[in-house]
Formats: C-alpha cells, sequence, structure tokens
C-alpha cells in the first residue's frame, strides 16, 4: 500500500538568489511503505542550484544537491526508515530555502498503475565535457519488467521531447542526443553510459536493470578518458596505475578516474626542479589555483583530464573526491571486499577507496545505506570530508590562527557541517565566494578542491 509523505511548510528563511529571479514551486513528495523510498520533486527556474536535507535527532539521513534540468525540474531521491517518527527537511532551490517537516501518513489508496513493477533507478543524461551540462538532470525513473539502458534512455527522451538517434548493428547504441553526435568533437567522441560507476562492455539493450541501479549517459571527446573510463587499450604513461588495461568492462581500479591517479596526464619533467612540469593549457600563470595544482601534480596525487587540460571549473563527485583523499593518504588501496553502501560495487573503479574512507571514518554516506557516488560533492560535504581526514588520517590538529568569520549564508550550512566549516575557515583552509557567503550547498570545483588539499597537506607536514 502507497503511503504520501505530506510536508508542513514552516517558513521560507531565505531571498531568492538574484541569479535566477523565479520563484521556486514547493516539492511534491512521496514514498512507497514498501521498500522506504521517498521521492522529492523540485522545480524552480532552469539551471538554478538545488539542495536538499533530510535529518531527525541531529542525525543527516539524506544530504543531496543539483542542478535543475532544463526542464526546470530535479528530482532527489532516497530511502528512508519506514516509522512514526518524524522527519526534518531543508530544501533549498537558487537560495531559497524552505523548512518542512515529513512525516507518514496512511492513506493513497490503491498502488498507481495496478501492480505496476516499483523498483527504480537513477538516471541523468550529460554532456559536461563540452560544456553544454546536463541534458536530463539526476531523476528517478521506476522500472518496468525487462526494462534496459536503452528502454529508460529512450522513455526518458520522448518523455522530455528529447531528439535522438541510435544505431541497432550489433546491440541498440545512441549515436547522437540533443543534437550532439558522435565524432561532432573529435575522433573518439561519442556517448558511453555507465552503471553504478562502472563502464558495462555491451550494448545498451543488452544491459539489464535492476532496483536501486545508478545509469549516467555521458558524452565523451577522447574515448571515455574525460568521464572516468579507459575505452581503448592505451600504453602506460609512467607511474603505478597510470596506464590502462584496456575494455570498457567497468570495475576499472587502475585509473577510470583522471582526477588523481598518478601517472595519467603526465606533465613532463621540470629539469630545474626535476619535478612534474605543469603543462596545462587552462591553468596560466596567473591563474588563482596554479600553485595548489602544482603542488598536487608534483606529488602525483592529482592529474588533468588530458595531458593538457586541467579543467579547473569542473565539478568533483562525491566518488572523485574519496579517490583523492585515498591517493593523498598514500595508503595501498586493496579490493573492496566489504562495502557498506548499495550504490558502491566493490569492483567499482572507486569502491576500493570508499571502502578505507568509511573503515577511517572520513565518510559516513548520505544514509545508512547509500553513498551516492556520482553526486558532485558540496563545499560543506568537503569540509566535513577533510576535517574528519585531518583528525582521523593525518592526525593533525588544525591550528586557529585565522579570526573567525560570519558568512552572510551562515543560516544555510547544515548542522553537520558548521563545526567543520568554522575549524577549516579559522585554520585558513577554506574562504567564502562572492559578498561574503560560503555557499555551502554549491558544488566544489575541481581547482577548490586542489586548494582545500593542498593546504591541509601543508598543515600536517609543519
Amino acid at each position: 500500500m502507497l503511503r504520501r509523505i505530506t510536508g508542513i511548510w514552516l517558513a521560507m528563511l531565505l531571498l531568492l538568489a538574484a541569479a535566477w529571479p523565479v520563484a521556486a514551486a514547493e516539492p511534491e513528495v512521496t514514498a512507497d511503505a514498501e521498500t522506504g523510498e521517498v521521492t522529492i520533486l523540485v522545480s524552480g527556474e532552469a539551471g538554478a542550484p538545488a539542495g536538499i536535507r533530510i535529518e531527525r535527532a541531529n542525525k543527516c539521513y539524506f544530504l543531496d544537491s543539483a542542478y535543475l534540468g532544463s526542464d526546470g525540474t530535479h528530482t532527489f531521491a532516497t530511502v528512508l526508515p519506514v516509522d512514526d517518527a518524524e522527519y526534518d527537511a531543508v530544501v533549498n532551490v537558487a537560495g531559497t530555502e524552505t523548512t518542512f517537516t515529513i512525516r507518514f501518513e496512511e492513506g493513497g489508496g490503491d498502488n498507481p498503475g495496478g501492480g505496476t513493477n516499483r523498483d527504480t533507478v537513477r538516471f541523468s543524461v550529460d554532456a559536461l565535457t563540452i560544456d553544454r551540462g546536463y541534458l536530463v538532470s539526476q531523476t528517478t525513473v521506476t522500472l518496468r519488467t525487462g526494462d534496459t539502458v536503452w528502454s529508460v534512455l529512450e522513455r526518458v527522451l520522448q518523455e522530455k521531447g528529447i531528439d535522438y538517434t541510435s544505431d541497432s548493428s550489433g546491440g541498440r547504441y545512441v549515436t547522437s542526443i540533443d543534437g550532439i553526435g558522435e565524432f561532432d568533437h573529435g575522433p573518439g567522441s561519442g556517448w558511453m553510459y555507465s552503471v553504478n560507476g562502472t563502464f558495462p562492455d555491451q550494448a545498451m539493450d543488452k544491459y539489464r536493470l535492476s532496483d536501486g541501479d545508478t545509469i549516467r549517459i555521458r558524452y565523451t571527446t577522447d574515448y571515455g578518458e574525460d568521464v572516468g573510463d579507459n575505452y581503448e587499450e592505451k600504453p602506460p604513461t609512467g607511474g603505478d596505475g597510470g596506464g590502462s588495461t584496456g575494455g570498457s568492462t567497468g570495475g576499472n581500479t587502475g585509473g577510470g578516474n583522471t582526477i588523481n591517479v598518478p601517472g595519467n596526464g603526465n606533465q613532463g619533467t621540470d629539469p630545474a626542479t626535476d619535478q612534474p612540469a605543469l603543462k596545462f593549457t587552462d591553468v596560466p600563470e596567473d591563474h588563482w589555483a596554479r600553485s595548489y595544482i602544482q603542488d598536487l601534480v608534483q606529488q602525483q596525487i592529482v592529474s588533468g583530464r588530458t595531458d593538457t587540460l586541467f579543467a579547473p571549473e569542473d565539478n568533483v563527485t562525491r566518488a572523485e573526491f574519496v579517490k583523492l583523499l585515498a591517493a593523498a593518504s598514500g595508503a595501498a588501496l586493496e579490493a573492496a571486499s566489504d562495502v557498506q553502501f548499495e550504490d558502491v560495487p566493490a569492483d567499482a573503479w572507486f569502491g576500493p577507496a570508499v571502502a578505507w574512507a568509511a573503515q577511517h571514518a572520513v565518510v559516513n554516506g548520505v544514509d545508512e545505506t547509500y553513498f551516492d557516488p556520482d553526486a558532485p560533492i558540496t563545499r560543506e560535504q568537503v569540509a566535513v570530508m577533510l576535517t574528519r581526514f585531518a583528525d582521523s588520517v593525518l592526525q593533525v590538529a588544525l591550528p586557529a590562527n585565522q579570526d573567525a568569520v560570519t558568512f552572510a549564508d551562515a543560516s544555510a550550512i547544515s548542522e553537520y557541517a558548521r563545526d567543520a566549516v568554522t575549524a577549516m575557515q579559522r585554520a585558513g583552509i577554506i574562504s567564502g565566494r562572492d559578498n561574503g557567503q560560503f555557499a555551502p550547498g554549491e558544488t566544489a570545483t575541481r581547482a577548490e578542491a586542489a586548494k582545500m588539499l593542498s593546504l591541509i597537506l601543508d598543515v600536517a607536514q609543519q
């Protein structure tokens, strides 16, 4: 029997950000009593940043952020314990924060669809590599019997009125979406897909989906390297784990993530320092983060999207950031045999890093069972992970050598993250963005991640 969650809207806490002048509508919230799955549909101006936090008794059960899609909506999904307790929830769309209480109530009648399969997957389509953003922001899709990656992709694109073409030779593959076609951006460009962070080596219509899967349809410009997959065999580029083992089979633990694989994107050697030289064309001499990026490149902790591009303004996913921390720790990661999160396959490229981070109390997940590896990491999440990293891995105390600052949007910082943000600010590791705001729910960029990690490693070396 389907239960519906009703929200009691208590207050609008912040004025709407000037960049998105259209007011956000109240979220639409539903839940399935049998599975405990909750979906929250938020809406507002297309492209606006959105975030959500659900907690109870000072424990965070769900935390996520995204940008609203071209249709001005995004659906967050999670699983909550189904009981009589209330949950406190906050939705923030373009700076407008709405606080409400979630409680389970009887009602709703029969299951809509008369026995339709209630299993769901999370699905998105992006062309971030060519600055086209998300064509379909992450949304929850109810599975039908026999659904494959292709059938879900086709259904979502048709529902949203997005044009596409495909090739059925040897299996079904998508060849263009919204006018973006294979080979449009070079011989290595085209559409790829991942399921739970791995890139299966089979056609879209051959991959049968299961409840809880996360599917990402992604546009690559270099055979998958820029989206986290080594599509074709290439010779090693130096350093441990720097070369591709070939194939697009997923479970790549030797370089699937280009943010932090030593040797991938080798910059050559500077004769004056005998250290890797920084040759990223998008990180010029006067770039504010150049010295931090240089520091991590020299330590073989971070690398570029390609040999010549670092992509400093790209977002960092939660999986990428944890992999970055693992690389910085110098830990010898072993195959993950006991991963506590259902959305982190043991053989995924990020599986060992997430298992390591959980064992060292660096991460807790967005709830007890989900880590949400593909979600862009927020600035407050970075602050929390870095303080835990300093405490449990580096085993250093952060200095308080800066005067405490009250950010203009301090009330928007999640309660669980406030101490971490303060500690990182007083240590001089983080600072605000424009107008004295910290922007806790906005996503962290690769340049920001490089700066914060470089500075915290400096603290450990003092």
